[in-house]
């Protein structure tokens, strides 16, 4: 039996595509990963913190200490540390593991996870803990001038009209800003 050693042989310019493709995919993966991506501070719009905004503890030791570490990052402006202690917090007490089943989210939480979530340049998962907050306390002014600002940074101008008017309704520290905002819209 004769031996068939008849390899196909490709023409040279596709055996070097099989190595520049993927070459080329990796250059490009790297440059837009060194490039960045979004700051949190969309449309020429800076959101700066709530000053003083804490969120207050529950009575129950882990939690506290996930939330003191939380506030203390959020304070440094560390946003990645803030975020994973405060998803950690948030899971602890939808779940009731360990020290028991909670009513409610504590006032700020969702609020300033989704702040830290937003300024790391996660903006849907900041849109979606700001929008969840608001939503249990439809009157509290904080939440929903953030929200509000937050999709004007995005430029979701409808959004964050309907969110501002929100805000300048509810009254308090936020209602001039807001109306001082849709008037320059």
């Amino acid at each position: 039996m004769a031996d068939n050693n008849e390899k196909r042989q490709y023409h040279p310019a596709l055996r070097t595509m099989t190595w520049v493709v993927p070459l080329a995919a990796l250059v490009i993966i790297a440059v837009l990963l060194m490039s960045g991506g979004d700051t949190g501070k969309g449309g020429g719009i800076e959101i700066s913190p709530p000053e003083g905004a804490v969120i207050p503890y529950l009575g129950f030791a882990e939690i506290d200490t996930v939330i003191a570490g939380a506030n203390e990052s959020f304070s440094r402006k560390d946003y990645e540390e803030t975020a994973r202690l405060l998803t950690r917090a948030r899971f602890f007490i939808h779940s009731g593991i360990s020290e028991g089943m909670f009513d409610e989210m504590p006032g700020n939480l969702e609020l300033i996870l989704g702040l830290s979530e937003f300024y790391r340049g996660n903006t849907l998962k900041g849109i979606l803990f700001v929008t969840s907050a608001a939503e249990t306390a439809p009157r509290n002014e904080t939440y929903l001038w953030y929200l509000g600002m937050i999709h004007l940074s995005q430029g979701n101008d409808d959004e964050a009209r309907m969110w501002l008017e929100r805000t300048a309704a509810a009254g308090g520290t936020y209602a001039e800003p807001a109306k001082r905002t849709l008037e320059d819209m």
